[in-house]
């Protein structure tokens, strides 16, 4: 297997705290890569657009390029979709295809809680990373999409589907410790985004509640060992946002995660 790592110099600052990958702690982490994933070289991009972790099956092995002063979070994360993909031995579970439809983004969006979860609970000397990324988002992620959604008012979508993931990433990816240190920032942080979802939708306030409660059942599968308990709980949620029917969903699911319907239960 192959590796491709571009290492982070960004910074990520919160609160007047600086936390950031150390030389050594990235050393460290490659280390316990090449050695968990038998993987036979690291390899720095200088350039690149994007942060993705992919399966390369003609060269049988992972690959995962970063951009440039990534932040710290990012590089923990990708290396969660192949930790991920190693634990439910299933290289299906990173997508094959990264596009601009929305239905890929919900797919993506309620993946990365799976991602996350594996991730930072297992790469423990790691979660702070994550913490000052939740903290981010709480901060200042709010009023960054709320002037997305004032310029392009077609990208409700988009904030949808973060949503769901800010949803179940802060209610059951973050330590419960973590969670009620931040609970008041949390709750709200979350009704600001259903406020801007009621106003821009046909959603009510007893569809969102609808929703909540299918997200809800994340937490007794967050460390599921059966890529299959995943793929039909994004499966699930897709079909509660009615935006696509069975058919629709599994043609897309098919496409993205390169799997047969025969072979994997949607139902």
């Amino acid at each position: 297997m192959r590796i491709f790592i571009q290492k982070s110099h960004g910074i990520l600052m919160v609160a007047c705290l600086i936390v950031h990958l150390s030389e050594q702690q990235f050393q460290g982490l490659v280390k316990e890569i090449k050695e968990t994933f038998a993987i036979i070289c690291v390899i720095e991009l200088q350039e690149s657009d994007r942060d993705t972790a992919s399966w390369n099956e003609q060269k049988q092995c992972y690959e995962v390029e970063y951009r440039r002063r990534l932040k710290d979070y990012f590089i923990i994360h990708e290396v969660g979709h192949i930790f991920l993909a190693e634990i439910t031995k299933n290289h299906k579970l990173i997508p094959i295809l990264a596009t601009r439809e929305i239905i890929f983004e919900y797919c993506n969006s309620i993946l990365d809680c799976f991602v996350d979860h594996r991730a930072f609970h297992h790469y423990e000397e790691y979660y702070p990373f994550f913490l000052n990324y939740i903290d981010e988002i709480l901060t200042k992620k709010m009023d960054f999409m709320e002037s997305i959604l004032f310029i392009i008012s077609n990208d409700l979508h988009h904030f949808l589907s973060y949503y769901i993931q800010f949803y179940l990433t802060f209610h059951y990816v973050l330590k419960s410790e973590d969670h009620q240190a931040r609970q008041l920032k949390i709750k709200s942080f979350l009704r600001k985004c259903e406020r801007i979802i009621r106003q821009k939708s046909d959603l009510t306030h007893d569809d969102i509640a609808d929703l909540k409660q299918k997200l809800d059942s994340f937490d007794q599968i967050k460390s599921t060992r059966d890529s299959n308990v995943i793929f039909h709980f994004i499966f699930k949620i897709l079909l509660e946002l009615s935006l696509w029917d069975e058919e629709e969903i599994r043609a897309h699911m098919q496409l993205y995660f390169d799997f047969t319907v025969n072979n994997v239960k949607l139902t």
